[in-house]
């Protein structure tokens, strides 16, 4: 997740800086043609582009063929909800395939970089905030409040929430604080029209929320740190602020209080020790931008409507283009990656490529499951309905069934129903049933690309926990080298029958798979499925072969019933299961074979898989 925030925030400024670059290349032309204000604000369209990321695919409508077989699918799905319906799998049985992640070189140093990044960022934005509150404890400290005399008479409908304190820390006036800001006065203001003037100045910056804008070009230069151009950003909205204020304090002076206001400005210049106040409005400014501020209010003239629309214009193209660019950029280092797919091992090829996106693996959702089989189920179906899809999974579970005729096997179908929509990261277990509805939030959202929705991995991973099948994809980037990939762990042992397609958050997978191999006397692969308490316990070795102590010394079982508790409450740490065998004992016992019930606790580990922990005999 740190590693995509950091990819995105390096294509961000990539993007800022450029538009940036550009701003700062013709602002010899914009500064001639268009107003100060625009020259102070067009900066936040840059601020705007380094923080705000933008990914997009063309919009498709699907196709009416699509559509027609939708409808009929539709059909189905009333059919299917009538039938097996005692068979729906409640939400909470439906657990995560555990997987391991393999890294590589490349991805441990993409995760460095990413800690540096955020520790930069964290440590960039803290020393602006303890510089900035030192500061503000410090002239809080050494000043006194107006006490509502001097200031009100000077100015009408002062601002309510705006207080005003004398000091004599500071030699030029300054405004603190966002959203209940205090202007503070120098002591050595000489003169009742001087103060006017100040508080106009001051005013206009409150009634701008200018300080709201600092703080937000402070914060992108935080995230950005790294980026020399992000820093000449903030210096062009630190000077464009001051200018596009005197210039709006001029539009409301007379040609002879211009001239005052000018002067006013050119005193505190003199005498100010100027100090940069970072987050604060500065009426003293910087020398260097003297004379443009002059310049600006002495050959102010009213813009036409004309100017004034071509700079709006070129403001939102300005946005569009480097937005779009943006996207571009982010779609096209996602088709960097090439993505195979896997299952149970195997490549499969899908004709609609998988592609990334925000970090995760997208899979086109429809054509995954037909060539995994799952739509050769006669209950199973998929359905579109205005970005809405719905899904059910049909699963055949075996059962062996002993009675006078002997054993034999029959199957169940299981039906697992699933509600996603397009644009919306959260999936729907048992949608159609309002009681048994469960709601799973995910990272990422389904999307439609090509008129194909698409799906994250983490969605096709959840509802292939059902023993369809494992699940992994290899992720290689323009190179042909691997840059992540995804696999289930297995156990490969010679002769040992692998049971990998186990879900061992699944509490009746673990069990459906032990007994699967109990049923062959394959001790070692029971053992998979157990905790170590339980192998020291019960798992017994003799020369005619092992067995279950204290378990009927069983030495192999085949299932005859099983109670598996449903609950569609949260995952419980214990799980007790009744099951009934038919089983077989070892020579050496007094005590013939035959059907035998008993309970199996299953514990849940810290890493939320489940193993059988525990026997417990019914007298």
């Amino acid at each position: 997740m740190l590693t995509q925030i950091t990819k995105s925030v390096l294509l961000l400024s990539v993007c800022g800086g450029v538009l940036g670059l550009v701003l700062l290349l013709i602002k010899p032309i914009t500064k001639r043609f268009f107003s100060p204000s625009w020259q102070f604000y067009i900066w936040l369209v840059v601020l705007v582009i380094f923080v705000f990321p933008v990914s997009f695919s063309l919009p498709a409508k699907v196709p009416d063929a699509q559509a027609a077989t939708q409808t009929a699918q539709n059909t189905v799905i009333d059919d299917a909800l009538k039938r097996n319906t005692e068979n729906t799998v409640p939400a909470a049985e439906a657990q995560e395939t555990p997987v391991r992640r393999q890294t590589n070189s490349a991805k441990a140093a993409w995760l460095v970089f990413a800690a540096l990044w955020l520790l930069g960022a964290i440590g960039t934005f803290l020393y602006k905030i303890i510089h900035y509150a030192l500061f503000v404890r410090a002239v809080n400290q050494n000043s006194f409040p107006d006490c509502g005399k001097t200031v009100p008479d000077m100015i009408e409908n002062l601002p309510p929430a705006l207080s005003v304190r004398w000091t004599e820390l500071l030699d030029a006036p300054l405004v603190i604080g966002v959203f209940c800001p205090v202007l503070f006065l120098p002591e050595n203001v000489c003169g009742k029209e001087d103060l006017r003037y100040i508080l106009l100045h001051e005013l206009t910056h409150v009634r701008r929320r200018d300080l709201l804008y600092k703080w937000f070009a402070a914060l992108v230069c935080s995230v950005h740190w790294f980026n020399p151009v992000v820093y000449a950003v903030s210096k062009q909205i630190e000077e464009e602020c001051e200018v596009s204020c005197d210039y709006c304090v001029a539009q409301n002076l007379s040609a002879q209080e211009q001239i005052d206001y000018m002067r006013m400005i050119l005193n505190m210049l003199t005498n100010a020790k100027l100090k940069a106040r970072p987050l604060t409005t500065q009426m003293a400014g910087s020398k260097k931008t003297l004379k443009r501020r002059f310049e600006m209010m002495k050959n102010r003239k009213k813009k036409s409507r004309l100017t004034a629309a071509v700079s709006v214009f070129v403001a939102a193209v300005m946005l569009s283009a480097t937005a779009f660019a943006s996207g571009l950029l982010q779609n096209t280092v996602n088709a960097d990656y090439r993505i195979d797919f896997l299952m149970n091992g195997a490549k499969m090829n899908l004709t609609n490529e998988p592609f990334m996106k925000n970090g995760e693996v997208y899979l086109p959702l429809r054509e995954t499951f037909e060539k995994a089989g799952v739509f050769q189920q006669e209950e199973s179906y998929i359905s579109w309905n205005e970005g809405k899809i719905a899904l059910c999974v049909a699963i055949d579970v075996p059962a062996t069934i002993t009675g006078a005729d002997g054993g034999h096997e029959e199957l169940t179908t299981f039906l697992y129903r699933y509600g996603l929509e397009i644009g919306l990261p959260q999936l729907l277990l048992n949608p159609e049933t309002e009681s048994a509805k469960t709601e799973k939030k995910m990272e990422n959202a389904p999307v439609l690309k090509d008129s194909v929705a698409y799906v994250p991995f983490s969605y096709i991973d959840y509802m292939f926990s059902h023993q369809m099948g494992d699940l992994g994809y290899i992720a290689y980037n323009k190179n042909g080298a691997v840059v992540e990939s995804i696999s289930v762990p297995s156990k490969a042992d010679g002769e040992t029958v692998v049971y990998n397609g186990t879900n061992f958050k699944n509490p009746s997978s673990v069990m459906n798979s032990f007994f699967e191999a109990f049923a062959v006397s394959d001790f070692e692969a029971m053992k998979l499925f157990c905790t170590q308490n339980c192998i020291d316990k019960y798992f017994r070795y003799l020369d005619d072969g092992p067995f279950l102590a204290n378990v009927y010394d069983m030495t192999k079982a085949s299932v005859v019933s099983m109670n598996i508790p449903f609950s569609t409450g949260a995952a419980s740490a214990e799980k007790r299961i009744q099951v009934t065998v038919e089983c077989e004992r070892p020579v050496h016992s007094s005590v013939w074979g035959g059907r035998r019930s008993f309970q199996v606790v299953l514990e849940k580990q810290q890493d939320g898989t489940y193993r059988i922990h525990e026997f417990e005999t019914v007298n």
